[in-house]
């Protein structure tokens, strides 16, 4: 399979994301900067942590700043990640969003804790999806595709769910240390023959 950092020219030569940061404090120097130069010049730009899923634009993702700092006729490098509740694993809010414009960056994903409360996602494919204790309550998914995703701890209460589609789906318990939280089909507007396909272990 190819890789987007592969073919996508922003993730390429001069553009090509770092994925740590450093400390350079002793850079080599061509030449002799002046004793009486002093500053610190910064960089801030895109800088994807992790490898794009799908087409990467680069607008997209987490930022780093880097930094040359000039003194005493020495230079310094230092880089930092911007700081982002992505960039540490939080879970995205979607809450109320149309995510049908979103599909391609959210089908087939890691999306554990997802909130997308009264959220519209009608005819979505999330087929394979890792949803686990993500909050769909009040959210249209009607016609929405959850085949072979992992839905265990997932709460739909009052979801419009009619015509979705669970084959394969996980719609079991997920341990939480010691307790389990079960998939929450509370009101929801869904039949027992859409979840007849769903495996509830």
């Amino acid at each position: 399979m190819t890789r987007e950092s592969d073919v996508n020219p922003f993730l390429q030569g001069n553009f090509a994301p770092w994925r740590q940061e450093g400390w350079a404090p002793d850079l080599e120097v061509v030449g002799e900067l002046p004793r009486d130069l002093a500053g610190t010049f910064y960089r801030n730009g895109p800088n994807p942590a992790y490898e794009p899923r799908g087409r990467y634009h680069w607008f997209d993702g987490d930022g780093m700043i880097h930094a040359i700092s000039i003194r005493d006729g020495r230079a310094s490098y230092r880089n930092r990640w911007v700081a982002s509740a992505g960039k540490e694993g939080a879970a995205a809010v979607l809450e109320g969003a149309d995510l049908r414009a979103l599909e391609k960056l959210l089908s087939g994903r890691k999306l554990t804790g997802l909130l997308a409360r009264k959220a519209i996602g009608i005819e979505m494919d999330f087929s394979g999806s890792e949803l686990q204790a993500a909050k769909f309550d009040g959210a249209d998914l009607r016609g929405a595709n959850f085949s072979k995703a992992d839905l265990r701890g997932v709460s739909f209460k009052s979801a419009k769910l009619a015509h979705a589609r669970f084959d394969g789906a996980n719609l079991g318990a997920l341990a939480l240390g010691e307790n389990m939280l079960a998939a929450d089909l509370t009101d929801a507007e869904v039949s027992e023959q859409q979840l007849q396909a769903a495996i509830r272990s």
